[in-house]
């Protein structure tokens, strides 16, 4: 119909990236991801409820029975297996970004034409990694509410900020370079589930593993949840209140402004896990010294 033809004009000039992965597609694999994820979950669940797995002394003693580790065990090896591919698979796309001029990190179309193959691939790679990591952020909250997580405030502000740090960003259907630095933190996650997947079962060697998935955790959580996201986010702050040339003409400033908000809570509650993260690894050192 005419209506829906200038409709899919209007998009075109708004948002030149809908060109090649239409909204409704995001929004069809998305939903795709979030039911895999949900699915992938409850097997796992399944699973871990039917192994001979024993539990160690230090589980028994926080209460930890069968239902509630089969929960927690099956969200361990979802994050694990998926965060493992998902993390690094952001920070490659990241370097093709960094390596390239500022104004293709906010958007491929940052000069009104369609760009070449490279940066038109990286921007869809984008886009994919966030349909994955946002519907990852979508089966996360809920598994939260239905209880298969220790219900903390901190974790539930993490799904819920960046759900709609990930909505935000496939509505603006921009800044590349910032998306894949926040989904590229992820590359922590599998060495935090592995900690705490092994630290619950009994056996020398699963608590070997576990401090050895802890202490790369922690490493890897500096370098990129602190340091390299912080400085893709520093840098997207400079460019919105210093560079305002380098943004196209089609930007929606409240959407960006939003956009902003979004990743920089989320950074702050990186920071507020870095003391509670420096604060465990004191009481475990101080705990060493005390055996030794």
């Amino acid at each position: 119909s005419l209506r829906h033809s200038r409709q899919r004009a209007h998009q075109s000039r708004s948002m030149p990236f809908r060109d090649l992965r239409p909204l409704e597609t995001t929004l069809c694999w998305i939903t795709v991801w979030a039911v895999v994820y949900a699915a992938y979950a409850l097997l796992w669940r399944w699973a871990f409820d039917r192994l001979p797995i024993q539990l160690n002394a230090a589980a028994k003693r926080l209460c930890v029975d069968r239902s509630v580790f089969s929960k927690e065990a099956a969200q361990c090896v979802v994050a694990i297996t998926s965060h493992i591919v998902l993390g690094p698979l952001a920070l490659s796309v990241l370097c093709g970004y960094l390596a390239g001029p500022p104004e293709f990190g906010i958007t491929s179309f940052a000069h009104g034409v369609t760009p070449d193959a490279h940066w038109a691939g990286l921007d869809v790679y984008t886009c994919i990694c966030g349909e994955v990591f946002t519907a990852n952020m979508i089966y996360q909250t809920l598994f939260w509410f239905l209880g298969w997580e220790k219900r903390t405030v901190d974790s539930l502000l993490h799904h819920l900020g960046f759900l709609v740090a990930g909505i935000l960003v496939h509505w603006a259907a921009m800044y590349g370079k910032l998306t894949t630095a926040a989904i590229g933190m992820e590359i922590s996650s599998p060495f935090l589930s592995l900690h705490i997947l092994f630290r619950q079962i009994e056996g020398r060697c699963f608590s070997v593993v576990s401090d050895i998935a802890s202490i790369i955790f922690a490493l890897t959580f500096v370098v990129v949840r602190i340091g390299v996201f912080g400085y893709v986010l520093i840098d997207f702050h400079h460019h919105v209140w210093r560079q305002r040339q380098l943004f196209p003409a089609f930007t929606v400033w409240p959407l960006t402004y939003g956009i902003l908000v979004a990743f920089t809570a989320g950074w702050i509650l990186q920071w507020f896990w870095l003391r509670l993260l420096f604060s465990k690894t004191l009481k475990m050192c101080k705990s060493q010294a005390k055996r030794e």
